[in-house]
């Protein structure tokens, strides 16, 4: 039976960057935040989406029923191990049985990208651990909180810093085809994993 979703929930929505785009396919959008200042972006960006502020780990009943599609972007490595876990915990209850999970993680140490931050860091001196995760432990803190990996899709395999980058049409162009061609996930910058809820926890 083909998936047909229509209801999808973007967690940690930000300005609305994700929810726009989920808008487009899916019936009924609702957003989720705790940063008010964006929230108000997001319901100019989606104004036919539900936008909620408030935080879902402290308050189970904020959004109502549950959603055959959850997204999560760029939130994972900017929390601390606890939170990422009840974040986990709680998007399980709101996500369908045969719903999926869209989760993306925004650097991995194995990448260029990664490479070239930790040996900066290291000439630089600098202590503070830089937030990174690899396929495998984005994988292994899926599972550990309910949830089965079911496809991984690596994307930004080129060296990406700060200033900017030198030819951007064909880097961008090559950039495109090294997604398209799925052959290296585990050293793209950046990589989404889906999965589904796992049917015992």
């Amino acid at each position: 039976m083909e998936f047909q979703p229509k209801r999808a929930l973007d967690f940690a929505c930000g300005t609305g960057r994700i929810l726009q785009w989920l808008r487009g396919m899916i019936p009924e959008t609702v957003g989720v935040d705790i940063s008010i200042p964006m929230l108000e972006v997001a319901r100019v960006r989606c104004p036919d989406s539900a936008v909620i502020a408030g935080d879902i780990t402290t308050d189970p009943g904020l959004i109502g029923g549950q959603f055959d599609v959850i997204t999560a972007f760029r939130f994972f490595l900017n929390a601390q191990p606890e939170l990422q876990s009840e974040v986990l915990r709680s998007l399980r209850t709101l996500l369908r049985p045969r719903g999926l999970l869209i989760a993306n993680f925004h650097l991995n140490p194995g990448s260029l990208t990664g490479s070239y931050l930790r040996v900066l860091r290291r000439i630089r001196r600098i202590t503070d651990p830089q937030p990174m995760m690899t396929p495998r432990q984005a994988c292994n803190l899926l599972l550990a909180n309910g949830f089965e990996p079911i496809s991984l899709r690596g994307y930004g395999y080129l060296l990406h810093r700060r200033k900017r980058l030198l030819l951007p049409r064909l880097s961008g162009w090559f950039e495109r085809q090294l997604a398209d061609w799925k052959l290296f996930p585990g050293v793209a910058s950046n990589f989404i994993v889906v999965c589904r809820p796992r049917s015992s926890v």
